[in-house]
């Protein structure tokens, strides 16, 4: 036998073990058909010729149909149906679900009709149930079919990788390819179930089917090709009802604020208003609205806690608080928040201590005496003839201890400088001992000067610390100190002491008198003013319900928040009552309220305030909507209320009549097409061109709610556009995209999307495959793509 030649067709289908050298091409197998029923191949007791697979776009099942002769299969059988051989491609696999069986003639011959479905209908056998967060569709739907449908041999293998994220979705005994099908919608997915039991999901074009052949003059089995266009479906505008809350009070006609339960559902656009659908009506109507205010927290009725004593202020060395003038309170801490400050205690710091310009004033004698002469202990002492230096510096604090050049002295003042003259007086031996001195010197012009320190030297050797003069007093306010005789050294003088070169300054603060609070106190904070300024700031916090003192040394640079104006704490102050019909309420803080206006919550009953006075909201009714029906104890909670704001006064969307509490407030977006709606007004002659849908569905967010409408327009043309022809191209399935490219007289070009194959006409001949009429349209994108191209981009 000759070997084939390019272009011939191959005689023998090859099988493994079957095929004849010469005879066959490799991957090529015949159209015969190979039926399996219940496990065993009856590809010769089915009428070929009544054979039919329809393969619908998306997840709808595909079904089969045919009679089988001189055989009853079982309801339920499984059957696959094979091209070219019993391993070949699968054509159709799943469930005989109808027999239908009758004798043919007289009762000898027995034939059935069998209408059958694909395992789509299996994978539906069980009810989903489940919340996924914030996870891709592809593990979403790769865990749901694990657990629902895994033991009856579905594979996810097929689901594109990397599918969008879902914030969250909820399944509530859901069929399985209905919970599947919501997941696709979601991001603008397509999915199905091939007849391996393997779920494809996917975006765009199905990555595991070939493109099927252009339909062109020169197609290779073109027939039957129709073209139709139709205008019944066409939309220009579609209005989407979403997510939506409740009226927490009545408010009248012409209400230009609606207090409701939540606002986040609700966003303020151009093409958003607000449906609202009074309880046990059918009726509703449509609002506008410019603004959405969300609560912004809440407080109790009445005047608030708060320490009842301020603290006390104590001024101390070193710190980096600066000069002038800072005021002080603090608050008590709960678990729900914080008090009013205290009453407020003041304190100046002051400017740095100045070094002093005036020399001392030294006389020699004084008030008589002697000095020890040298070789006895303490300060060195002069001895007649040495040439004495005395100088003074000022100091905040005591040296505690030791000397202040290192702690807050000043420098030095200007010296003066005496020659040790003999004392009549001695200790041991005639002319071994001199006289004493007597120093004078300035006192501080600074109140904060504590203590004023002598120094000397002899014959130019190192500064010494005689003494020091202390008081309860400061020295300051010009004149002298008392005078000071240097006669015995201090305890400060047995070693050499630096001088001082920096000029101090007092800039901390010892707070005291920091209350303790009530039980469920958790700790206090400690507010100050910058120096000579106004607002409290928070300077420090005590994480305690003990310590009642802190030493503040912060500079105003790191104050930080400002302190509260209202009390936040929970704390329970004394009993009172707000009356019904009050016009104001006191409470705890009017932080949390609107200084314009608008509505409260205290308790069970809502309230309608115009303004802020003094710790309490102002303006509200005596009577009528948002008024007081009832008295109101004090340390009930108060909070603001939710609402919706803009609303107009009057107009086609101002409210019209009066709503009550519970009435129900939806969202609704508004999507036009305005080229489309200028084009069908110019084609029918209309005012308008606007033909419209409403799709309700209370889970969408605005945006998604935007995006639906806007993938339902694109998914109804203007003009819809459909084509039918016959094929026996096998690449041709539902849900892929053919070219069409004829021309004139019919003049079609274009691509259209497959929606639905029906295969009849099976092996008329070996080497012809069965033929397949198809139906498509120029819906290219589902709406499921649309809605994922709006989302996405891509």
């Amino acid at each position: 036998m000759a070997t084939l030649v390019p272009g011939e067709k191959s005689r023998m289908y090859a099988l493994g073990g079957l095929a004849r050298g010469g005879a066959f091409r490799g991957g090529y197998v015949d159209n015969r058909m190979y039926i399996s029923i219940g496990g065993a191949a009856h590809a010769g007791d089915v009428l070929l010729d009544t054979l039919t697979i329809t393969d619908i776009l998306d997840e709808a099942p595909s079904t089969c149909s045919f009679r089988v002769h001189d055989l009853v299969p079982v309801a339920g059988a499984e059957l696959s149906i094979r091209r070219g051989s019993s391993h070949g491609a699968l054509l159709f696999g799943g469930y005989a679900l109808t027999v239908q069986e009758g004798y043919v003639g007289v009762p000898h011959h027995v034939q059935a009709d069998v209408r059958a479905v694909d395992y789509t209908w299996l994978l539906g056998m069980r009810k989903v149930t489940g919340q996924y967060q914030n996870q891709s569709a592809t593990a979403i739907v790769q865990d749901l079919v694990s657990k629902f449908a895994g033991a009856n041999g579905f594979t996810t293998a097929a689901v594109a990788p990397g599918l969008p994220y879902l914030d969250q979705i909820t399944f509530t005994n859901e069929d399985l390819p209905a919970a599947i099908t919501r997941v696709c919608r979601r991001i603008g997915a397509s999915w199905y179930c091939d007849y391996d039991k393997s779920v494809h999901v996917f975006t765009g074009a199905d990555p595991q089917q070939a493109a099927p052949e252009p339909i062109t003059p020169t197609h290779k089995s073109l027939d039957g090709f129709t073209a139709s266009r139709e205008r019944t479906q066409a939309l220009t505008r579609v209005l989407v009802e979403g997510r939506g809350s409740s009226l927490l009070a009545g408010v009248p006609a012409g209400a230009t604020i609606l207090p409701v339960e939540a606002v986040d559902m609700f966003t303020p656009g151009a093409d958003v208003f607000v449906k609202v659908s009074k309880s046990g009506a059918d009726s509703s109507w449509h609002l506008d609205f410019t603004g959405v205010v969300p609560s912004t927290g809440g407080t109790l009725v009445g005047p608030g806690a708060a320490p009842s004593g301020g603290p006390t202020l104590t001024l101390s060395g070193g710190g980096a608080i600066e000069v002038g003038t800072h005021d002080y309170a603090f608050t008590w801490q709960t678990a729900a928040g914080e008090t009013k400050p205290s009453p407020v205690a003041t304190l100046s710091i002051p400017t740095g201590l100045e070094t002093p310009t005036v020399a001392p004033s030294v006389l020699v004698g004084g008030q008589g005496g002697t000095i020890k002469p040298p070789s006895i202990g303490g300060a060195p002492c002069w001895k007649p003839g040495d040439y004495v230096e005395w100088a003074y510096s000022y100091a905040f604090a005591s040296p505690f201890g030791f000397h202040p050049a290192a702690n807050n002295g000043t420098p030095l003042s200007p010296l003066t400088g005496i020659v040790a003259q003999t004392s009549p007086y001695y200790w041991t031996t005639p002319g071994d001992s001199a006289l004493p001195f007597e120093i004078s010197v300035p006192n501080s012009l600074n109140p904060a000067c504590k203590y004023i320190y002598y120094w000397h030297r002899i014959n130019g050797g190192p500064w010494w610390i005689w003494n020091y003069n202390t008081g309860l007093s400061n020295f300051t306010g010009g004149g002298y100190a008392p005078s000071f005789y240097a006669m015995n050294p201090d305890v400060y003088g047995n070693t050499s002491t630096p001088v001082p070169t920096a000029t101090p300054v007092a800039r901390s603060v010892l707070v005291a008198g920091i209350a303790t609070g009530p039980a469920n106190v958790t700790g206090r904070k400690i507010y100050r003013t910058k120096a000579n300024q106004a607002p409290l700031l928070l300077a420090a916090t005590l994480a305690n319900n003990t310590a009642t003192t802190y030493t503040d040394a912060a500079a105003d640079a790191t104050l930080g928040a400002t302190a509260p104006a209202g009390d936040t704490s929970g704390i329970q102050v004394a009993t009172g009552t707000v009356n019904a019909g009050a016009t104001s309420i006191v409470v705890a803080s009017t932080g949390p309220f609107a200084a314009a206006g608008g509505w409260a919550l205290a308790g069970e009953q809502a309230l309608r305030y115009t303004g802020l006075g003094t710790g309490a909201l102002t303006g509200i009714p005596a009577s009528g909507f948002g008024s007081l029906v009832g008295p109101i104890q004090y340390n009930t909670s108060i909070r603001s209320a939710p609402l919706l704001t803009g609303i107009p006064a009057t107009g086609a969307r101002a409210l019209a009549i009066a709503l009550n509490a519970g009435d129900e407030v939806y969202a609704v977006v508004q999507v036009d097409d305005t080229v489309r709606q200028a084009q069908l007004a110019a084609d029918l002659n209309l005012a308008d061109g606007v033909r419209e849908e409403w799709i309700q569905d209370r889970r969408l967010s605005i945006p998604e709610a935007r995006a639906r409408g806007q993938a339902t327009l694109l998914a109804r043309p203007l003009t819809d556009e459909t084509v039918e022809y016959s094929c026996r191209d096998t690449r041709t399935a539902s849900g892929q995209t053919v070219h069409v490219a004829l021309p004139a007289p019919i003049s079609v070009t274009g691509d259209y999307r497959i929606q639905q194959v029906t295969w009849s006409n099976f092996r008329p001949r070996p080497e012809q495959p069965p033929t397949a009429r198809v139906t498509a349209s120029n819906r290219r994108f589902s709406f499921e793509d649309w809605l994922r191209i709006i989302k996405t981009g891509t």
